[in-house]
């Protein structure tokens, strides 16, 4: 199976990283590598934070830098989907809070940080996402 092999591949680097048993390698850090390698598939040096734009190392990956957060605020939608998850830094997340990225985009842009930048599915007139959805789907394919 696929996601068997996978998750047994991404086991094992998670025990070298952290320098534990295969055993012992939590599911929450299984969920963390599998989104982090989702940030860019083919060069792990340009997986970044979609929200401040700062790199993600393999090596800040599993410390309190870096947080799973819900894209849209699972408080809102009750989507604890993976499309609905990306890792980031703690700073952005405790910024983004309870909002989605387009709200939180004028506290991002107070700390140099342009989401709007890197944002796609914008309206015809380029102010806001056209949806929800474009947003999250942008936000996971690390366009945001």
């Amino acid at each position: 199976n696929h996601n068997q092999n996978r998750n047994e591949r991404i086991r094992a680097d998670i025990s070298m990283i952290l320098g534990i048993n295969p055993e012992n390698v939590k599911r929450k850090d299984i969920e963390k590598q599998i989104l982090w390698e989702e940030l860019n598939l083919k060069d792990a040096t340009a997986r970044c934070c979609p929200y401040s734009g700062k790199q993600i190392s393999a090596e800040m990956l599993f410390t309190d830098e870096v947080e799973i957060d819900h894209i849209l605020p699972f408080s809102r939608t009750l989507d604890d989907s993976k499309n609905n998850k990306v890792v980031c830094i703690r700073e952005a997340n405790r910024i983004k809070g309870n909002r989605t990225p387009w709200e939180a985009r004028k506290d991002f842009e107070k700390r140099g940080w342009s989401v709007e930048a890197r944002m796609v599915g914008r309206s015809d007139d380029g102010t806001r996402p056209s949806n929800a959805e474009s947003q999250a789907i942008s936000l996971r394919r690390g366009r945001i």
